[in-house]
C-alpha cells in the first residue's frame, strides 16, 4: 500500500497541520467579513488583505501539497481515478478572482508604499531594497518580480500569523526562486 511509504506518511501529517491552519484562517476571514456584510459596512483594509493572503495561501498551498504528493506518489499519478487528473482544478482556483501573482505584486506594492515600520527584520529590508528599486521604474521593478514575491509572502504569512499564529510557512513550490 502506498500509505506505508514512510515520506508519504510524513506528508499527510505535513500537510494535515498546513491545512488545518489555513481552514482556520480562512474561517476567521470569513467570520470576520460576515459581520461587515450583515451590517452592511465595507470590510477594512486589513481585512481585504487578509481575504487577498487567504485566497493565495490556500490556493498555491494547495497546488504545492499536490504536486509533492504527486512525485511521491510516482506512476500511480497517472492511472486513472486516481484524483491526480482534477489538479487542473486546481489550477484554476490560482486564477478565479484573482491571479496570485497579481494579488502578490498588490500586497508588495501596498507595503513598499507603506510608511508603517511592521513586520520581520526581513520584511522591513526587503521593502527597504523594494523602495529604491520602485524608485527606478516598472521595468526595475519587473526585473526584481523573485525579491517582488518574497516580500509578498513575507507579508502573507506576517498576516496568517497574526489571524492563527503557527510555525512557518514554506513559500509554495509555484511561487519560489527559479
Amino acid at each position: 500500500r502506498l500509505t506505508a511509504i514512510p515520506q508519504l506518511n510524513a506528508l499527510y501529517g505535513h500537510a494535515d497541520r498546513r491545512l488545518k491552519r489555513l481552514e482556520q484562517f480562512v474561517s476567521e476571514c470569513g467570520s470576520q467579513l460576515a459581520g461587515h456584510l450583515k451590517s452592511e459596512t465595507s470590510p477594512p483594509v486589513q481585512l481585504q488583505d487578509a481575504i487577498a493572503c487567504a485566497k493565495i495561501a490556500a490556493s498555491e498551498t494547495s497546488i504545492d501539497l499536490c504536486f509533492r504528493l504527486k512525485q511521491d506518489v510516482g506512476s500511480f499519478a497517472l492511472m486513472g481515478q486516481t484524483g491526480f487528473d482534477q489538479m487542473d482544478f486546481l489550477q484554476a482556483c490560482k486564477f478565479a478572482e484573482g491571479d496570485s501573482r497579481i494579488l502578490m505584486q498588490k500586497l508588495a506594492r501596498d507595503r513598499v508604499r507603506s510608511s508603517k515600520q511592521i513586520g520581520s527584520e526581513k520584511e522591513q529590508s526587503l521593502v527597504t531594497e523594494l523602495k529604491q528599486v520602485a524608485g527606478q521604474g516598472p521595468k526595475a521593478w519587473d526585473e526584481n518580480f523573485e525579491r517582488v514575491y518574497e516580500l509578498a509572502w513575507t507579508v502573507v504569512t506576517r498576516i496568517v500569523d497574526n489571524f492563527v499564529p503557527g510555525e512557518q510557512m514554506p513559500m509554495p513550490i509555484g511561487l519560489s526562486r527559479l
